[in-house]
């Protein structure tokens, strides 16, 4: 049955603003859900908040502990200039996915809605950021990033069916395919259906890393060794900290030759691929939503999840440094594989090949989830049309004549959502996964997506720079904004520098990638200029 409520009361600009500060003599909890009802979140009734503490703790690890964790060590490797330097990389790139992950739990308890930066950004600078960030997401970022995911899952399978020497390519992106189909089906029944799935596959990429700690010790006191050239000792004979030489995009690298600016450009490097390989610690906020207690479970999950994915990167790859030749670390992109085969043999490798696949298929998950979730909110506020911003797939004879006022009208708050139907099939954004499976389609069938790391890189990190720089902003402009979390002024202010460092080595040493988001970004310019801000009635 239908539940129906007074009229929503429309905003001007300096309304909303005092709707939204009258909620802060509330407690957290009560004036974060008083916040995204006067906001018009998308709140279902009955129970549409679903998802926990533990929900989200499971999201972020299953975000975090995937591919990255077992093909990034060989690009770290080769970028430092000792196995102790690659390790410090590592903790790092860990410390700063942890800063930014509690910049954004400050973010997502003080404006707990669905959507995550796109949200915060059209919160604070308006609708151009907003539109830019979500077309840059959901067209290119998200898409390529689940792309990737779904091949490496595919091609660890066929690895451990057919070893490494058939011929797999269209066999590979079938697979990708079908697996991503597969998960999104999961995605579409129910928001507590997938994640449960998150927690099934957390606990599995914990078990991944248990076993590869068990072999480490196994191999460091009984000389655990498959191959006739017995156990490596190079974990205890050669020094951690000493230079040596390593092969870098396809090239020697003497480190005792290089001068400072050379040196920087490679851990620059090495220290983007360990951001590659944190990646996903933002995701959670595109559902804080949908968490029962924004405000208390989103920074918990926060600061429980990052210690526990940090603590996992250095463990294993300690673990990959005492059981395989710190040579053989640097020549491969299958390294649990290595290791299965040096301590198990052939048994060992098959049983890894199905593991890193598992881990993948979590991320792949994980970012099907929030994905959707990213789309409809986009949908909702009329960024790509909002046909794919329904929940369930059933149409509504309200969805093409709905007044419910988008971002930015003159009649609403900047932060106010359509209101999805009461009468959806199913109650997830179906439209908006089948919009971002049939992006990542295509991706899947381009094939090589190499050159586009960096572009993601630098497109991430550029808006995760207008984020935070956000947050500061918003700390000085409106000081009395409910806050249940709010970690110390040197947290973003760290965060922003590195990020900027980043951006810039990204954008000096990728020149034709710079070039596509400059390109990019003029057409969006010219999108918004002349169409989308006419249609929508945005405040100038």
């Amino acid at each position: 049955m239908t539940e129906t409520g007074p009229p929503k009361k429309s905003y001007t600009g300096g309304e909303a603003l005092g709707a939204q500060t009258s909620l802060l003599s509330r407690s957290d909890e009560e004036a974060s859900l008083d916040l995204a009802s006067a906001i018009e979140v998308p709140m279902a009734t009955g129970n549409s908040h679903k998802l926990t503490f533990l929900d989200g703790y499971s999201l972020l690890v299953s975000f975090q502990i995937g591919s990255g964790l077992f093909s990034s060590p060989s690009q770290i490797n080769n970028n430092a200039a000792s196995p102790g330097a690659a390790i410090l990389v590592w903790a790092g790139a860990g410390l700063l996915a942890w800063a930014g992950a509690a910049c954004f739990a400050e973010l997502g308890a003080a404006i707990p809605v669905n959507g995550g930066m796109q949200e915060y950004l059209q919160y604070i600078y308006g609708d151009f950021a907003a539109l830019l960030v979500s077309f840059t997401w959901i067209a290119a970022v998200k898409p390529c990033s689940m792309a990737i995911l779904s091949l490496i899952f595919a091609e660890y399978w066929t690895r451990a069916i057919f070893g490494g020497g058939e011929d797999t390519f269209w066999l590979d992106k079938s697979l990708a395919i079908f697996a991503l189909a597969s998960l999104t089906l999961f995605n579409s029944v129910s928001t507590k259906a997938s994640s449960n799935l998150n927690g099934t596959f957390s606990f599995l990429k914990l078990t991944t890393v248990g076993i590869i700690a068990m072999l480490a010790i196994l191999a460091m006191f009984t000389g655990l060794n498959a191959e006739g050239a017995g156990p490596s000792v190079d974990w205890k004979t050669r020094n951690w900290f000493a230079n040596r030489p390593t092969e870098a995009e396809g090239h020697r690298v003497d480190w005792a030759f290089l001068t400072t600016w050379e040196s920087m450009g490679y851990y620059s490097a090495a220290l983007w691929a360990g951001t590659w390989g944190y990646g996903g610690w933002d995701n959670v906020n595109f559902v804080a939503g949908e968490m029962r207690n924004t405000a208390r479970d989103l920074p918990r999950a926060m600061n429980l999840a990052l210690p526990t994915v940090i603590s996992c990167f250095l463990l294993t790859n300690l673990c990959y440094y005492v059981i395989l030749p710190w040579d053989v670390i640097g020549a491969t992109n299958t390294i649990a594989v290595a290791v299965g085969l040096k301590t198990l043999g052939a048994a060992g490798g098959l049983m890894f090949a199905v593991l890193v696949s598992i881990a993948c298929a979590g991320s792949l998950n994980a970012n099907i989830f929030t994905t959707g979730r990213l789309t409809a909110s986009a949908a909702n506020k009329g960024h790509i049309p909002r046909f794919w911003g329904v929940l369930g797939w059933r149409y509504s004879s309200e969805e093409g004549t709905s007044a419910t006022p988008t971002y930015g009208t003159l009649d609403s708050p900047p932060e106010s959502l359509q209101k999805p139907p009461t009468n959806a099939t199913w109650r997830t954004p179906l439209r908006a996964m089948i919009l971002n499976s049939l992006l990542c389609c295509t991706y899947i069938l381009l094939g090589d997506f190499s050159s586009l790391v960096t572009f993601i890189g630098i497109t991430e990190y550029s808006s995760y720079l207008a984020t935070i720089s956000g947050l500061i902003y918003l700390r000085y402009t409106q000081p009395d904004l409910s806050r249940a979390y709010r970690p110390p002024m040197w947290t973003p202010v760290s965060f922003l520098i590195v990020c900027f460092l980043l951006v810039l080595r990204g954008m000096i040493f990728a020149p034709a990638q710079t070039g596509i988001l400059a390109v990019y970004i003029s057409l969006i310019s010219i999108y918004y200029k002349y169409w989308w801000k006419g249609r929508q009635g945005v405040r100038i």
